[in-house]
């Protein structure tokens, strides 16, 4: 997915070569932002600083059809961008500023943008299109929240079945919901600190 480095640093994350020809054997690889950048650069395209960056909402353009999905405003967040494919691969959307806004080739999608956030219109359907079609995936996952607050809360305290349990709340939401869930495991044995 995103993360603030550039992949043209010399230390930056990247993935061993043989970790991503495992992946594309198994499936479909889906690179987002960095993610994107980095399928680039390990195929042979090339990437460099943006001409002018993007952030904030944009507008998507389809320019090959790429399953339902259908462009609109999302969210872009980079200040590098892809400037040179590698061979064989497809442009499918653009932005004003960015050529390369969604790319790929047999079982990898690279997208500059980000689809999986909620103010990316039609993100739902490029990462439907990704999952079920190129995937292969089938749409049959069911979700039951209270049985996975239960797995949760049992697994707390299988692990820690006895003594007194410290935790440290900062208020944002990962610990908000660590704080609910041990709450539940272990009653008056927690003792958060806000």
């Amino acid at each position: 997915s995103g993360g603030d480095d550039s992949v043209s640093n010399e230390n930056a994350p990247t993935i061993a070569d043989r970790d991503l020809a495992t992946f594309i054997q198994h499936g479909v690889v889906l690179g987002i932002c960095y993610g994107a950048q980095v399928l680039a650069v390990k195929f042979g395209g090339k990437v460099a600083a943006a001409a002018i960056p993007e952030f904030g909402e944009v507008q998507v353009q389809v320019t090959e059809p790429f399953g339902m999905y259908g462009g609109g405003t999302a969210g872009m967040n980079h200040n590098d961008e892809i400037v040179m494919l590698p061979t064989g691969w497809h442009v499918f959307a653009s932005t004003a500023h960015c050529q390369y806004a969604l790319v790929g080739t047999a079982g990898i999608c690279a997208v500059m943008f980000h689809p999986e956030v909620d103010h990316s219109e039609h993100g739902d359907a490029l990462l439907a299109h990704v999952a079920f079609t190129l995937a292969g995936c089938e749409p049959d996952y069911t979700y039951d929240l209270a049985a996975y607050v239960d797995q949760c809360v049992a697994w707390l305290q299988y692990v820690v079945p006895a003594g007194d349990v410290e935790l440290g709340l900062s208020g944002g939401a990962d610990s908000a919901v660590a704080f609910a869930l041990a709450q539940r495991a272990y009653r008056t044995r927690l003792h958060p600190t806000f």
